[in-house]
């Protein structure tokens, strides 16, 4: 995915996050607003970090991507602890995800559509085993 559809996806995931009508969701810091910013976060940060990956990049870009990658990656974790929503780096997440509540914990990948509700965690056994689950068209 390139730049412009990084965004337009976090836009299209906004309006289902936020909707119009409810703008003061950003100043009261509602839960759905914030797992929206932790989510829009974690696509730039993956989006910087391919970038950083990219051998077709100039060194001037590569340093660029890794600020660009430093700084989302920071403001991911900030939301996820504010959210209750944690997203491993390793995870790719289809289109379109909701999450309704905190108290989830995302290591896998994710298709389109997807619907999370609260207190769920999606990973491996954590023993050794570096297997991730697939759920969706992931």
């Amino acid at each position: 995915m390139n730049l412009s559809e990084i965004k337009e996806l976090i836009e299209e995931e906004r309006r289902m996050y936020v909707p119009n009508q409810y703008h003061f969701m950003k100043w009261a810091h509602q839960r759905r607003y914030l797992i929206w910013k932790c989510l829009s976060s974690f696509r730039l940060a993956q989006y910087w970090k391919n970038e950083i990956l990219n051998d077709k990049s100039g060194p001037a870009m590569r340093f660029v991507a890794k600020l660009k990658y430093r700084y989302y990656f920071r403001q991911k974790n900030l939301y996820s602890e504010k959210s209750g929503v944690e997203i491993a780096n390793h995870s790719t997440l289809g289109r379109r995800l909701n999450i309704w509540h905190g108290g989830v914990v995302i290591s896998g990948h994710l298709g389109n559509d997807c619907v999370i509700h609260g207190s769920n965690v999606i990973g491996n056994k954590g023993n050794g085993d570096l297997a991730v689950p697939v759920l969706g068209n992931g």
